[in-house]
């Protein structure tokens, strides 16, 4: 699932890195596209980041703003730092991703904790849940998508951007967004002679949960 959430931020614009513990190969059988990379060991390399906290936390706070990060192997922080100096790392992402516009993706193995440990680092975090795309095609996704990427980088596109965008016809590019609009995911103001497209809240769901 973490795997999931963190292909579906790619293909809606957001810069990815990879924290882990497991090859970088896997993960590029598994993720199509361009993400960088950073192994979690004690060993010097180019690729390499050391599991320290404050390691951990100045390259994070030196990424570019709207960035996916997908920590992978919590526990094995938990290993290095202990739970109290992990849980205030997970607690500082919290105020990072506020203020930068990160979307940090934690992945744990849940037995390694207790239940009371567990239910700390869930208070400083979002469950990631699947979402329910089944009522909507894969054409009208591809439109939600790309509405979904102008928005994030803070402009309204209009349907002449929509279609040559994705490189489809005027009539089809008002019956997907008029179908957008009649079922709640997309909003369409006029500004002038233009209409311009912004997801509802609706529709933000769909890539946020």
């Amino acid at each position: 699932m973490s795997l999931e959430a963190f292909k579906d931020l790619l293909k809606v614009g957001y810069k990815g890195l990879i924290i882990s513990r497991t090859p970088e190969e896997e993960f590029k059988k598994a993720i199509p596209g361009n993400f960088q990379y950073l192994w979690v060991s004690e060993r010097d390399g180019e690729k390499n980041l050391p599991p320290r906290i404050s390691k951990m936390t100045g390259m994070i706070e030196g990424l570019p703003e709207k960035s996916s990060i997908l920590i992978d192997r919590l526990d094995y922080l938990i290993s290095k730092n202990g739970y109290k100096k992990t849980l205030s790392f997970v607690q500082r992402l919290s105020e990072l991703t506020y203020l930068s516009g990160h979307i940090v993706i934690l992945s744990i193995d849940p037995s390694t904790v207790n239940d009371q440990e567990l239910r700390l680092l869930e208070k400083e975090s979002n469950e990631i849940v699947p979402t329910h795309k089944a009522a909507l095609n894969e054409s009208l996704l591809e439109v939600l998508k790309l509405i979904y990427l102008k928005n994030t980088l803070g402009t309204k596109p209009t349907y002449n951007i929509i279609g040559t965008g994705l490189e489809i016809s005027k009539p089809t590019v008002r019956k997907r967004i008029k179908s957008l609009i009649s079922t709640g995911y997309v909003s369409g103001v006029k500004t002038g002679n233009r209409k311009v497209l912004e997801l509802t809240e609706k529709g933000r769901n769909l890539f946020l949960k």
